[in-house]
């Protein structure tokens, strides 16, 4: 310590991404885009360039580009929340992507660092948020590498708890190098975890023709947003014969579009006079032009292809629909509140999703009756949860398809002797809201009535058979412990419950929406009652400063009990007296000398 006199700084918790605690409620599905053909993945609409024209640049995309939809995004974290609010405003025509870019990072600040997890943080659970951005820029002063690659790592874990791509910037192929070094890294830390699909932002750009790099990529599984570096853009004849030779080794199913704008105008825009200004998505047309000469392959499925692996790494797939029954995504009620009208298309998607998974013949009915010898495997002790005309879902959070429904669930409310805390029902006896229990006889047994996998072993991991999400444990022999306290005998399988939703079949959809509608207003009023709190202990706090300044400040002399007190009025008071002093001697002389004078 450099300075023992000096107090210990005060330690912060910081905001560490945890896999094991369960977020915020869930976040709405992301707002389904037109059936235009293009779809630009990478535009900066918060510059400056484009301050006096945004809402007319947002509308010829639509009318000049034919966009289907742009995604968003911005260095600057601060000003990442108005990205939000554009998107809002231009629901199903807008996304973003929040997160730190590398060339925003400056030395370790560990304060501010925080403060920008926690804002991505509550912007990853909007619903226009489709991906998370980060990266590495190496050519950087080392200072900042290490909170580079700190700020990589948490951004990697909060794209795995939002099940949301990552978006990498790399300054050149040795930033990319290391990238996949880290990304592996916390791969193999958490194999159990979701793992999400890279998106190497400029590729051309990010690999400096380094097809080693390039390769590597492939091998991962990456996609890659193309610009007009490169191919379209003021460059020399042999960089564009080196960048069509790296473009061309990609595999079609893999590029994305995106035009980086206001920079990386295209060369190749019909109108000669556009070409000398800022880019826009409007010129995503041409982008597409170069990208379908370099492969060689006409312009229509060279557009076709890259819409849809645009909608499929981003999750922006259409989901199928049932015309035959109505729903109710049209409320033309005025009085129903936006929120409400969000949560009813959230309970549509959902309703879409079951419909699929159940004419493709994917699940059992979940209407069925309790398959033969079920209770024979059932211990004793545990009740089985009766079969009613109400039957519960319990869905994939990530992919919402059905993994199992109330029958296959077991209580443990006969177990109060060893239970240590108190259960968190959520309607029924004997169920926590923390985790559910599945008996079985085996792995192939589970899988033959649930949408559920499990790894071999004897505490494998239990996954998602439609989209691989790991949502629990398997236990063979031992006993399976919940967090009140009850012990569950194997074989035994332990999802967390945060890992599914709860969905009640014979619920009106919006007797759901309202209730989710009260529970996010209790946690607004929550927030809101300790954000007073907060404030009133600050006030106090200035308060109680301020006191203490004005009892430090001699110099008004306000802590003095003599009000009538007049500075240096003693000093005066001296010189005055010595004053008549002197008058009184000087009388006196001179009366002794004029007596002297007579005599």
């Amino acid at each position: 310590k450099k300075n023992p006199g000096a107090p210990a700084a005060k330690v912060k918790k910081s905001a560490a991404i945890k896999d094991d605690q369960p977020q915020s409620l869930s976040t709405l599905p992301p707002p389904q885009p037109s059936k235009d053909l293009y779809f630009d993945c990478a535009i900066a609409l918060l510059s400056r360039q484009y301050d006096r024209d945004r809402e007319k640049v947002i509308s010829r995309a639509k009318t000049e580009g034919h966009c289907c939809g742009m995604l968003v995004w911005f260095a600057d974290v601060e000003k990442q929340p108005q990205i939000a609010e554009i998107c809002k405003e231009n629901n199903g025509m807008c996304y973003f992507a929040t997160g730190i870019h590398p060339d925003n990072v400056e030395k370790t600040n560990k304060k501010s660092h925080d403060d920008w997890i926690s804002k991505i943080l509550e912007l990853s659970r909007h619903s226009e948020c489709i991906a998370i951005v980060s990266g590495l820029n190496l050519s950087k002063e080392m200072g900042t590498h290490f909170a580079q690659e700190s700020l990589l790592n948490t951004l990697i874990s909060v794209a795995s708890n939002a099940v949301l791509p990552l978006i990498v910037h790399a300054h050149d192929a040795k930033s990319l190098e290391k990238l996949f070094e880290i990304t592996n890294a916390a791969g193999d830390a958490d194999n159990d975890s979701y793992k999400p699909t890279i998106i190497i932002h400029d590729v051309v750009n990010a690999t400096k023709g380094s097809t080693e790099v390039l390769s590597t990529a492939i091998s991962a599984g990456c996609y890659f947003i193309i610009s007009a570096t490169g191919i379209a853009d003021t460059c020399t004849l042999d960089d564009k014969d080196s960048a069509a030779s790296l473009i061309r080794s990609i595999p079609l199913d893999r590029i994305l579009s995106g035009t980086d704008s206001p920079w990386k105008t295209p060369q190749n825009l019909p109108d000669v006079y556009l070409r000398s200004q800022r880019n826009e998505s409007a010129n995503i047309i041409s982008l597409v032009t170069a990208i379908s000469e370099v492969y060689g392959v006409s312009h229509s499925t060279v557009a076709n292809q890259i819409r849809s692996n645009t909608m499929r790494v981003f999750g922006l797939e259409p989901s199928p629909t049932d015309t035959e029954e109505p729903t109710i995504n049209e409320v033309n009620d005025e009085s129903t509140s936006e929120i409400v009208k969000d949560l009813i298309s959230v309970s549509n998607h959902i309703k879409s999703k079951t419909k699929s998974t159940e004419s493709n013949g994917d699940e059992e009915s979940l209407k069925k009756e309790l398959p033969c010898g079920v209770d024979d495997i059932r211990p004793p002790d545990i009740e089985v949860v009766s079969a009613s005309s109400v039957v519960t879902e319990y869905r994939c959070m990530r992919c919402r398809k059905t993994v199992f429904n109330s029958f296959d669930i077991v209580r443990h409310d006969d177990m109060s002797a060893t239970r240590i805390k108190t259960v968190f029902a959520v309607g029924d006896s004997g169920l926590c809201t923390t985790s559910h229990f599945l008996h079985l006889k085996d792995a192939v047994d589970l899988v033959s009535r649930t949408g559920l996998v499990i790894s071999t072993g004897s505490n494998g991991s239990v996954q998602c058979s439609f989209c691989g999400l790991k949502i629990g444990k398997f236990t063979e022999e031992n006993a399976a412990l919940c967090a009140c306290g009850a012990h569950v005998m194997g074989p035994v399988v332990k999802v967390q419950a945060s890992k599914v939703d709860r969905f009640d079949g014979a619920t009106d959809p919006l007797s759901i929406a309202a209730r989710s509608l009260q529970e996010a207003e209790e946690i607004a009023a929550e927030e809101a009652l300790k954000i007073g709190g907060d404030a009133q202990l600050s006030s106090t706090r200035n308060n109680k400063k301020t006191k203490k300044l004005k009892s430090d400040n001699k110099g008004n002399f306000s802590s003095y009990r003599n009000k009538s007190f007049i500075p240096n009025a003693s000093r005066v008071g001296n010189h005055k007296d010595k004053a008549n002093q002197l008058a009184e001697e000087l009388a006196g002389f001179q009366l002794d000398s004029s007596a002297s004078d007579s005599d």
